[in-house]
């Protein structure tokens, strides 16, 4: 009985079924189970560590590479083909520190300092240099005054990097001798212009454009410059365009048009002098014209000197009727340099006076014009180098008994 049971419990181990046997034959029991050497071990699976290689050398860090490969086997980031970093450390073990790492970015020369390069080369980099920058959108790399974000002026220059070379809305720009800047905004409208005075030295610039604008100048030194005659208009609307009005301040216009300015008594539709003497006033490339005015320089009145270039001085109108006047004024009455009056010095270098009209009468047979110089009129120093004077006309009538005279269609000079 006692085989019969030992029989069942080797049977469940072999996964066998059991069926009762009698009789205690050990052959038996040999021939159903072969029963292993305990003394044997019959896992032949390698239970050595899983750190070592087969030929026993340690992987320390777990990265799959041993240290007779690995250049750090304390960091399992590190070990050959793994992905460089931009972290001062050969991850690839090839015996170079950061050679193209995958988070390397690309800086450009940033020349002028402003933060900003251009894409004139470039470098593949882990930090920024000195002379680098992440950004190569600067459209002039030698100005650290420009750069995208960077203030417009008008001035011609994109200063912005915006492709545009002025901002909108704006008039001009006054620089003042002690560094400060002060944008003007075009406030003007068709029918009535901005008035804006400037008592402070400097440098008005001027945007591109047509501007309704009445500009008394104050300031003892001060140059307006334009985006060129064709380009920097300022119109009178009503009112003289630009008034001088303090003793010895030097004024230069450079690159401007004056026009469509309308003067009253004896001052100037464009360009006047009031309560100021010994005014020293440059031209560049100025236009004065289509300004009006009733007794002298519709286009340009000045006491002092007057020097110019470029200068083009047209289609300026003196108009006066003395039965219309609303003072008070003595019968012989004068009306001279439609174009230019000019009480002091003149000098003008390929420069046009042309088709200027004085255009002065006496409706009531009571008054007795006197009308000179329809282009200019000059009481001093006039010189005229390359400059033409052409289709300029002085013109006047009467009704009554009184007489009138007319002289120098195209100019009248007196010498001082």
């Amino acid at each position: 009985m006692a085989a019969t049971r030992l029989l069942c419990l080797l049977t469940v181990l072999v996964g066998a079924g059991c069926r009762a046997k009698t009789g205690s034959d050990d052959a038996v029991l040999d021939d159903l189970v072969s029963i292993p050497d305990s003394t044997h071990d019959t896992d032949d699976t390698d239970d050595t560590d899983d750190t070592d290689d087969t030929d026993g050398l340690p992987d320390r860090d777990g990265d799959g590479h041993t240290e007779d490969v690995d250049c750090d086997d304390t960091n399992g980031h590190v070990y050959p083909g793994a992905p460089e970093t931009c972290n001062d450390r050969d991850d690839d073990c090839n015996g170079i520190v950061d050679d193209d790492p995958v988070d390397a970015f690309t800086a450009w020369p940033d020349g002028d300092g402003d933060g900003f390069g251009t894409p004139t080369e470039a470098a593949t980099v882990c930090t920024l240099a000195d002379g680098w920058s992440a950004e190569d959108t600067d459209c002039d790399d030698t100005n650290p005054a420009i750069h995208p974000g960077a203030d417009e002026w008008c001035d011609a220059i994109d200063h912005d990097c915006d492709g545009m070379t002025n901002p909108p809305g704006r008039l001009a720009d006054l620089f003042t001798t002690d560094g400060e800047v002060y944008p003007i905004d075009d406030v003007g409208t068709a029918d009535v212009a901005l008035d804006l005075i400037i008592d402070i030295s400097g440098t008005l610039r001027v945007c591109p454009g047509d501007f309704a604008v009445h500009l008394d100048v104050g300031a003892d030194d001060l140059e307006v410059i334009g985006a060129g005659s064709e380009e920097s208009a300022f119109e009178g609307r009503g009112g003289t365009v630009l008034t001088l009005t303090t003793p010895y301040q030097a004024v230069s216009l450079q690159g401007l048009t004056i026009r469509g300015g309308q003067g009253e008594g004896f001052d100037a539709g464009g360009i006047t002098t009031v309560d100021a003497w010994d005014v020293d006033l440059t031209l560049d490339d100025v236009h004065i014209v289509e300004n009006q005015g009733q007794r002298s320089g519709a286009g340009l009145k000045v006491a002092g000197t007057v020097s110019g270039t470029g200068v083009r001085i047209e289609n300026n109108v003196l108009e006066f009727d003395y039965a219309r006047s609303t003072e008070e004024i003595e019968s012989y009455f004068n009306c001279e340099g439609a174009g230019l009056y000019v009480s002091g010095e003149v000098f003008l270098e390929d420069s046009d006076i042309v088709g200027n009209t004085v255009d002065c009468h006496a409706t009531d047979g009571i008054g007795a014009p006197r009308v000179w110089g329809g282009g200019m009129s000059v009481l001093g120093w006039l010189t005229l180098v390359d400059s033409r004077v052409t289709d300029n006309i002085a013109r006047t009538y009467v009704l009554g008994g009184h007489a009138t005279n007319a002289a120098g269609g195209g100019l009248a000079a007196w010498a001082g």
